[in-house]
């Protein structure tokens, strides 16, 4: 499908002998040495390369009044998201049971937290956020019946594998089923996945992540899981 652009300026304006200069390299309408205006003639060339690029092409007229009138044109095909996340939260619904689940996330960047916020809308899981592992550790601690933790790795105050092991020596002293918690760091090295599980995560997911990521994971405990 080839959509269309037409933007129009008000600007001097090219004349009808510029047109096909102007998407040369270096080109400028106005090329005396006493120009009112600057810029090195490269916006255009470049903007042409790319439309090519991609498929499409650009072309630019005078306007009878003044100003120019750039069209440019690109490839574009249509997108099947909407079915597919609608494919995707069907299949989290069967792994869940149909039922909504209480998740904690520790996470220290107000931007991951909004974009995560923003995955799990219209999931029906019930989301609890905290803002570094203290927080999260004070929140399991009063209501320990979540199903799945989201865990930061790095945070101020305390980071995620203090705060896990801290999780996981609660669990201990009263005699609580071990919440499934899943690490989110930057780091994909085979030692800092191995350094999550020893601290007592039970999977690991490298940022960024995926909505499908996350959902999938909103599972109900599973005490010996292993690492994806």
């Amino acid at each position: 499908m080839q959509v269309f652009f037409n933007v129009k300026d008000t600007g001097i304006g090219v004349d009808e002998a510029m047109v096909e200069k102007i998407f040369e390299s270096f080109a400028q309408a106005d090329s005396s040495t006493t120009r009112r205006f600057g810029g090195t003639g490269l916006g255009l060339p470049i903007s042409k390369r790319l439309a090519e690029l991609m498929g499409g092409d650009i072309t630019i007229s005078p306007r009878a009044n003044g100003g120019t009138t750039v069209l440019f044109n690109l490839p574009f095909t249509l997108s099947h998201e909407p079915y597919q996340n609608a494919v995707e939260q069907a299949d989290v619904s069967k792994k869940t049971g149909g039922k909504a689940k209480k998740v904690l996330v520790v996470e220290d960047s107000q931007s991951n937290r909004n974009l995560i916020e923003f995955y799990f809308k219209d999931s029906g899981h019930e989301l609890v956020m905290a803002e570094d592992g203290l927080e999260g550790v004070n929140a399991y601690r009063e209501s320990p019946d979540f199903d799945t933790i989201f865990m930061d790795m790095q945070m101020p105050e305390m980071d995620g594998l203090e705060a896990t092991k801290n999780i996981r020596d609660f669990e201990r002293q009263n005699n609580l089923s071990p919440v499934h918690i899943v690490a989110l760091t930057a780091n994909a090295c085979e030692d800092d996945k191995k350094t999550c599980l020893k601290a007592g995560c039970s999977r690991f997911l490298t940022k960024p992540v995926k909505k499908n990521q996350l959902l999938n994971h909103v599972i109900s405990r599973h005490p010996n899981d292993d690492a994806d």
